[in-house]
């Protein structure tokens, strides 16, 4: 999927505005920025040359040439390396977005049990496991009183790299109220390996 340079993500959402949108269109015409360092960069070539027709000096002129060069390729540089986090962006937003809905928390998890993605919904039911240094599922399970009948189904879906459904009552939230938990467990394709883990 292809996404297009003039779409990135906003740097925070207006919530108080409720015509606020979380994409913005991207201009087209060169920020400022840019401009600048094309000035910059043109300015000092202008001189290289000058200093090489009007004083002979080929040394001056040919650091002048070589310093404006580098500074128009960093200039850039740095901006290609913007687009390219901007649509990165983007893209985990989209991707968050699609694999989270109608769910009330989502995580990737290799066959080992690390967990290598999570999202805000994760992040906000299981707070004190945030504050652990370690990502593991077994962790988490263990934190949240999850009986080892559960954990041992969860972890053979995951290791078998099948489809399954398990369901088990667990403390949640700052507040550990326990609610009941449909974790389904999908193997991802591509890259093998992986699962997508999800609760409702």
């Amino acid at each position: 999927m292809t996404v297009p340079h003039n779409v990135r993500a906003s740097d925070r959402a207006d919530l108080s505005n409720p015509g606020n949108e979380d994409f913005v269109v991207r201009k087209r015409f060169p920020s400022v920025r840019t401009m600048a360092q094309i000035c910059v960069a043109a300015v000092i070539i202008v001189l290289g040359v000058a200093l090489l027709v009007r004083n002979d000096t080929l040394l001056g002129s040919l650091l002048c040439v070589v310093v404006g060069s580098i500074t128009l390729y960093l200039g850039r540089h740095i901006e290609k390396q913007q687009k390219i986090l901007n649509a990165t962006e983007f893209m985990n937003a989209l991707f968050s977005s699609a694999v989270c809905r109608n769910h009330k928390f989502c995580i990737i998890v290799n066959q080992e049990g690390e967990i290598v993605y999570l999202d805000r919904g994760f992040q906000e039911l299981f707070p004190e496991y945030m504050e652990q240094p370690k990502r593991e599922l077994d962790l988490l399970l263990g934190m949240h009183d999850v009986a080892q009948e559960y954990r041992s189904k969860i972890f053979s879906l995951i290791s078998g790299n099948v489809d399954g459904q398990v369901t088990f009552t667990a403390p949640t939230g700052s507040n550990r109220i326990s609610q009941t938990i449909n974790v389904i467990v999908e193997p991802i394709m591509r890259p093998k390996g992986f699962s997508l883990v999800r609760g409702k």
